[in-house]
């Protein structure tokens, strides 16, 4: 059974939100810190679950969709516990400095700027 996690609450990870409650995914999780964006978000997807703390490997699925700093950070500190999918909204790298840091790393388990409309589960 998959188990996603869904990081971020903009207006793409609500897109990805749609798609997987179409698809008839049951164990949807999101993150956010932002209790705000909780609210809004439970008004649009009632049956929305929340993850306070994330461990990556408690999910099957993870869905980068936060702002892309916070995206990339996350990433590269947590990558060696991912055994995961992972996908992630573009761009992989905001300057220079970052992809001299993904050069350095295995990410075979990466799928950039995933489609909407494909799906593996």
């Amino acid at each position: 059974m998959n188990k996603i996690l869904v990081i971020g609450t903009g207006s793409i990870a609500q897109r990805h939100l749609r798609n997987l409650f179409k698809l008839k995914q049951k164990n949807v999780y999101v993150f956010s810190k932002s209790k705000m964006q909780k609210k809004k978000l439970t008004k649009v997807f009632p049956k929305i679950n929340f993850a306070e703390k994330i461990n990556f490997k408690n999910f099957t699925h993870l869905i980068f969709a936060n702002s892309s700093t916070k995206r990339f950070k996350m990433l590269i500190k947590n990558l060696n516990l991912v055994k995961n999918k992972v996908y992630y909204e573009k761009p992989l790298a905001c300057d220079v400095k970052q992809l001299e840091i993904i050069k350095k790393k295995d990410l075979s388990i990466l799928w950039l700027d995933f489609n909407l409309g494909l799906t593996l589960f």
